[in-house]
């Protein structure tokens, strides 16, 4: 029999589970380590593709193709103009089918001036029938979203009867947009 002076504690071996996950955890990192040198490696074989395809693009490029590419360039530099021409364009006549709508059938226009640069002020002299026409006109013309403000500043017994008097309206600038017919519109 052995006489142990140093008894030997048990050396106990590691969980399966433990060498398991150290297994899965290496492959992995092996598989991670594969896969960046691999999508290195077609970046690259990409990026060569795309080269060529432009070095061909370059070579396909021929006088006429040049000047075809001016060309347009010219065109477009024009449409633009255009465009900006369209886009800053007043159209004022709108004035007169704003007036044709809201005048009251008892009030005649005899003069106006529309400025549009003082705030679209548009000033108007006129003749009413009577002071409930004067008043139904500037019912009509308070209640148009168009009118911003009004004011009247001279009313007067006409020399052929009926009331005369001047008006100036601060208009929207909405009123100067161009209005564009539909397709309908322009047969």
């Amino acid at each position: 029999m052995a006489i142990e002076i140093i008894p030997k504690e048990e050396i106990s071996r590691p969980i399966r589970v433990l060498n398991i996950l150290f297994f899965v955890g290496i492959s992995l990192l092996i598989l991670v380590v594969a896969g960046y040198f691999y999508l290195n490696y077609l970046t690259e074989k990409k990026s060569q593709t795309i080269k060529k395809t432009e070095e061909t693009i370059l070579q396909m490029r021929t006088p006429e193709v040049e000047n075809l590419e001016k060309s347009i360039l010219g065109w477009r530099e024009i449409i633009e103009d255009y465009n900006f021409l369209f886009n800053s364009h007043e159209a004022p006549t709108n004035i007169f089918n704003f007036l044709e709508r809201t005048t009251h059938p008892k009030v005649w226009w005899v003069d106006f001036t529309f400025d549009s640069y003082i705030p679209n002020n548009l000033r108007l002299k006129g003749i009413a029938q009577d002071f409930s026409s004067l008043q139904q006109q500037l019912i009509i013309f308070q209640n148009e979203t168009l009118v911003k403000r009004i004011t009247l500043n001279q009313v007067y017994f006409g020399k052929t009867g009926g009331v005369e008097f001047e008006l100036e309206i601060s208009l929207a600038p909405e009123i100067l947009t161009p209005k564009i017919p539909s397709l309908g519109q322009l047969q």
